[in-house]
């Protein structure tokens, strides 16, 4: 009897479900996935650029309408290809936040990814002087450098590239270029720098104009650096010779370049060939820059002392008016500066 019970009620669930009546929905399947955040933090004063990589970005169903940084609108957006979304963070609050990708529904959103918010940072490295050249990042809250990690190289020059990888020019006969692991401090040889003649190049500072590397020589050209194999050629139209001492790009892909103590900051547009001069820094001589970088409309500078007395300084230039507020002392052998994407 148990057993035509059994048989009974099978066929029932049988007949409900080929009826419309089974008691559960499947769940509807998305073709869209979010696999991965890059970088996975920026700083909380926003700008960083981040690229969102998964699947059916562009299918019809997706209807991607706004991306949020916890509440906060990214400041722009763009869905690049099928598996590629570019945007740019908003400013935020330090700390842990989430990615959230909303389409016309506003109840469910489409996609969700971690994404963390740090303090504003920049990283120095030592440079010819030190016998184990180090990698530090400076929390531009406090001023205090942190020690990163053993770079195993003395560094000249720094750049971020927009991935937050980071390129250096060592300091030395050889004058290879690095590039630079940000989490662990490792250096790593990628080419030897050669220039148009078979030499080897003297670069003051460096900085990357989107992808493309730029470096100055101490005469004030600019020069572009081929990250594969090292080549360095002049960058035409460059400015004038003698404009700036250090290098650094601003978001417009503007480049920013720092005179002696006592001149004007020059704005340059390496498209263009067009400078533009800012007010006078309030410095006084005999103190000069070895380095600058740009974070968040200010130019950041590694203020030295000629005589070697007193520790390398970092200090924060307003371009605007060219006032200059030093931020703190630097390890003593402290040589190069870029900004923390």
């Amino acid at each position: 009897m148990t057993r035509w019970i059994a048989i009974v009620t099978v066929l029932s669930t049988l007949v409900l479900s080929a009826c419309g009546g089974a008691t559960t929905t499947p769940a509807p399947t998305w073709p869209n996935t979010l696999t991965k955040v890059t970088p996975l933090e920026g700083t909380s004063a926003g700008g960083t650029q981040v690229t969102l990589r998964g699947t059916g970005f562009t299918d019809p169903t997706f209807e991607l309408q706004r991306i949020l940084f916890g509440e906060e609108p990214a400041e722009s957006w763009e869905i690049v290809d099928d598996t590629t979304i570019r945007c740019v963070a908003p400013p935020g609050a330090l700390g842990s936040t989430v990615i959230t990708l909303w389409g016309d529904d506003e109840e469910t959103p489409l996609l969700t990814g971690g994404f963390r918010y740090v303090a504003l940072t920049l990283y120095v490295a030592d440079g010819a002087a030190s016998t184990q050249p180090n990698l530090y990042r400076v929390d531009l809250d406090t001023g205090r450098p942190i020690l990163v990690g053993s770079i195993g190289y003395p560094i000249a020059a720094l750049a971020t590239r927009p991935d937050g990888v980071i390129f250096a020019v060592e300091d030395g006969a050889l004058r290879r270029l690095i590039r630079i692991d940000p989490s662990s401090g490792a250096g790593r040889p990628v080419a030897l720098l050669r220039d148009q003649a078979g030499g080897i190049p003297d670069l003051v500072d460096v900085t990357f104009v989107g992808n493309r590397l730029i470096g100055q020589t101490p005469a004030g050209h600019l020069v572009e650096i081929d990250l594969g194999i090292g080549t360095v050629s002049l960058l035409d139209p460059s400015p004038q010779p003698g404009i700036g001492s250090g290098v650094a790009s601003q978001a417009d892909g503007t480049v920013v370049l720092t005179p002696d103590p006592g001149e004007p900051i020059y704005t340059y547009d390496p498209d263009t060939g067009e400078s533009t001069e800012g007010p006078p820094l309030e410095v006084d001589a005999p103190e000069a820059f070895e380095a600058i970088a740009v974070l968040d409309d200010f130019v950041y500078g590694v203020r030295v002392d000629p005589d070697g007395i007193e520790p390398p300084l970092l200090v924060r230039m307003n371009p605007y008016t060219g006032e200059v507020e030093v931020l703190g002392p630097l390890p003593p052998d402290v040589a190069s500066v870029t900004n923390d994407f």
